[in-house]
């Protein structure tokens, strides 16, 4: 019986422990100023370089956009607790009870804590934001400048979208009337008649 405590207590110790030189080498590098947790993902000692351009450090002002719902509301501006946190992430925005509305926008909210949450395979980086009151919030911040709910937005969402259709010259035309010979609306004659006005034309 002891055997098999010990042999558990073992394998635990193993399994979940670091190595004492593991905790030291983080220690170090955490007094250096050099250590880095998210390297990869472009978390670095507190800031985080945003798609916008923005870098962000804890401590930093944002300015809220306009909420992308249909209704004004913020979709990536939650009240701050897990459940509503993997609620946006599943994309379950009917069954959250704590997202922001309308009135909250031109708001200025502080970052206190910049994380990263994998769900699902992916990563989102999550700021816990604080807008002057008790409660703190959940911003994920590649959504919100996507869809303008920050000021610092892409300028894409916001530019009205402007479709440029090419004009026909007089052979699309010719091809059209064309198309309306072989399919018999329209007779030899009238064809001829036709070809004969657009090529004239222009």
């Amino acid at each position: 019986m002891k055997k098999l405590l010990l042999l558990i207590f073992l394998t635990t110790t193993i399994c979940i422990g670091q190595s004492k030189e593991e905790r030291q080498a983080i220690l170090d590098a955490k007094k250096n100023g050099t250590y880095n947790k998210k390297k990869d993902n472009k978390i670095v000692n507190e800031t985080y370089a945003a798609s916008n351009g923005v870098v962000y450090h804890v401590g930093d002002t944002i300015t809220l956009g306009r909420g992308s719902s249909p209704n004004g509301d913020f979709n990536y501006l939650q009240m701050g607790g897990f459940y509503n946190t993997l609620s946006v992430l599943n994309g379950e925005y009917d069954d959250i009870a704590s997202s922001i509305g309308r009135n909250y926008s031109g708001l200025n909210v502080e970052i206190k804590k910049i994380k990263e949450i994998n769900f699902k395979g992916a990563s989102k980086v999550i700021f816990v934001v604080g807008g002057g009151n008790i409660t703190n919030y959940n911003l994920m911040i590649e959504d919100a400048i996507s869809t303008c709910e920050i000021k610092n937005c892409s300028d894409t969402y916001n530019k009205p979208q402007i479709v440029y259709q090419k004009q026909e010259d007089k052979y699309d035309k010719l091809k059209k009337v064309k198309e309306l010979l072989d399919t018999g609306v329209l007779t030899q004659e009238e064809f001829e008649n036709e070809k004969k006005k657009l090529l004239e034309s222009e």
